[in-house]
């Protein structure tokens, strides 16, 4: 992933289904609704979807190396994802299920190096450094 990361801010939507039942019922369907609104909102290009298809969120197997979002988190840690770019999930359950103190680790480490996470579903964009979270 390291070599298709943008030099630029993007918006980099995720989407990810734990089950087949999700498959067929569109869940990445739905979860993809609306993003080129959210490019021209936001003023950021899209990046590709990261699509995770059978991917449990509650053990963490979502997050590893070889995961797109595993490898979109490692290249955030490394600092290779441009500042002010934005992650996009429908729900905070799409990035994690993790108990609470690894989902807060998970999410700070993405924010802490300058990068927003956005959910769809109730509209809330996350910055670093704001006091309140952003009902966008």
């Amino acid at each position: 992933m390291d070599s298709i990361i943008p030099e630029t801010a993007h918006l980099f939507p995720l989407s990810r289904v734990s089950t087949d039942e999700q498959v067929a019922k569109s869940g990445h369907e739905r979860q993809q609704k609306g993003l080129k609104q959210l490019s021209k909102r936001f003023g950021l290009p899209l990046a590709p979807v990261m699509q995770l298809d059978g991917v449990s969120g509650f053990k963490g197997d979502h997050i590893k190396d070889k995961t797109p979002l595993g490898l979109f988190i490692r290249a955030v840690s490394q600092g290779l994802v441009a500042e002010g770019s934005i992650l996009v999930a429908d729900d905070h359950s799409r990035l994690s299920r993790m108990e609470p103190t690894e989902s807060s680790h998970l999410l700070t480490g993405i924010l802490i190096k300058g990068v927003g996470v956005y959910f769809a579903n109730d509209d809330t964009l996350i910055l670093k450094g704001e006091k309140n979270i952003e009902l966008a």
